[in-house]
């Protein structure tokens, strides 16, 4: 179940390729906001506008320059947690395989035990029990932190 989300999650990201048009596109209309600007200041100075109307364009384009850096760090958010959501997936893989392989060698008490660490609590709420649980994960190469995924079992 925690697998699928993830590969839920994975799936539903935006793919490499449309994030990098994505972003070429806002890299270039960022561009020309910028050119527009120049092309604004450059009117006001030459005298070409009066400053009330060289006041009320850059606000303008401030604005749209905003929005466009909005979309961007949305994007960059979007492809962290895409990243995320494939290490974390690749990660479960491994404490799966792990715990698989050595499932079947663990006694009734050790079996207890290993519950007892991933567990945090059992919730039983209009006739559904849900198991919410912490998965240790040591299991990825050249990762400081150790990482927790919640389970919910309904």
């Amino acid at each position: 179940m925690l697998k699928a989300e993830y590969q839920r999650r994975v799936t539903e990201a935006v793919s490499p390729d449309a994030a990098d048009t994505e972003r070429k596109q806002i890299e270039t209309a960022l561009k020309r906001i910028k050119f527009q600007q120049d092309r604004l200041t450059d009117a006001y100075l030459n005298q070409a506008i009066e400053m009330p109307r060289f006041k009320a364009k850059m606000d303008e384009i401030r604005v749209q320059q905003r929005q466009l850096e909005i979309q961007l760090a949305d994007l960059d958010k979007r492809a962290n947690q895409c990243k995320q959501a494939q290490e974390a997936l690749a990660c479960l893989d491994a404490f799966c395989d792990t715990v698989n392989h050595g499932l079947g060698n663990l006694t009734f008490e050790e079996k207890q035990q290993l519950l007892r660490l991933v567990v945090e609590r059992v919730v039983v709420k209009d006739g559904k029990v849900r198991i919410e649980a912490a998965i240790p994960n040591p299991f990825c190469a050249g990762v400081a932190v150790h990482y927790w995924w919640p389970i919910y079992i309904t």
